[in-house]
C-alpha cells in the first residue's frame, strides 16, 4: 500500500454566540479526501466552565440530557462545569449544526470553578489534621456531585454555593482548629 503525504482531510467548526442566549456551534462537511476515509464520524463537543443549558438541539432534534453518557445525548459534568455533547455517527459529508440554548437570565458562575477546587484544598487540609468539618464546608464541598445528581436543580445548587462559600472564612474561624490551620485555609480560600 502506498500512502501518499500529500492526501489529507479538514473540518471547520465555528461558534457563535446569539442575541437570544444560543450558542451555534457549526461542523461543517469535511472538505479533502484520501482513499479509504470513513464517512461517518463521532464527535464530542465540550463546553468548559458552562452554564447548565436550557435544551440542546442537533440538526433541529433536542438531545436528551444523560447523566450515562449515551449516544446523540448531552450531560454536564459537575466537578468543572463543563457541558458535553456527543454526537454520534454524524455524515462526514454533510453539516452539522448545534444549537445550545441557555436561559435567559443566567446564574452567576465567574469564579466558582476556583473556589471549588479552593474548597477541596480546605476540606483536605481539614480532614489531613483531624479536624472535624463543619456541615457548611461539608455541604458546599459537594457542590460537583449535587449538580450531577440534580441537574434540575442546578441554578437553586449555584446559588446556595455561592452563598454558603461567603461564610466558610468565618465559619473557620470559629472553630476549634489550630490557628496556623485556620490562617493555611484563609490562605486557601483566598487564593493565596
Amino acid at each position: 500500500m502506498i500512502i501518499k503525504k500529500t492526501a489529507y482531510t479538514f473540518t471547520t467548526i465555528q461558534s457563535e454566540h446569539k442575541a437570544d442566549s444560543t450558542l451555534k456551534i457549526t461542523i461543517f462537511p469535511r472538505e479533502g479526501s484520501f482513499p479509504g476515509m470513513i464517512e461517518k464520524r463521532n464527535v464530542e463537543v465540550q463546553l468548559y466552565g458552562s452554564v447548565m443549558p436550557s435544551s440542546i438541539t442537533m440538526n433541529g432534534i433536542t438531545l436528551a440530557y444523560d447523566a450515562n453518557k449515551g449516544n446523540n445525548t448531552w450531560s454536564d459534568s459537575g466537578h468543572d462545569l463543563t457541558v458535553h455533547i456527543r454526537a454520534n455517527q454524524t455524515d462526514c459529508n454533510a453539516k452539522t449544526e448545534i444549537l445550545v440554548h441557555y436561559p435567559q437570565k443566567r446564574v452567576d458562575i465567574n469564579g466558582m470553578i476556583g473556589k471549588m477546587n479552593r474548597l477541596k484544598r480546605v476540606v483536605a487540609l481539614l480532614k489531613n489534621n483531624g479536624s472535624l468539618i463543619p456541615d457548611i464546608l461539608s455541604s458546599t464541598n459537594q457542590v460537583d456531585v449535587r449538580i450531577e445528581y440534580h441537574p434540575t436543580d442546578y441554578v437553586q445548587i449555584v446559588r446556595n454555593f455561592m452563598n454558603y462559600y461567603s461564610q466558610i472564612e468565618d465559619t473557620i474561624s470559629h472553630t476549634l482548629v489550630n490557628k496556623a490551620i485556620v490562617e493555611q485555609c484563609r490562605n486557601y480560600l483566598n487564593n493565596q
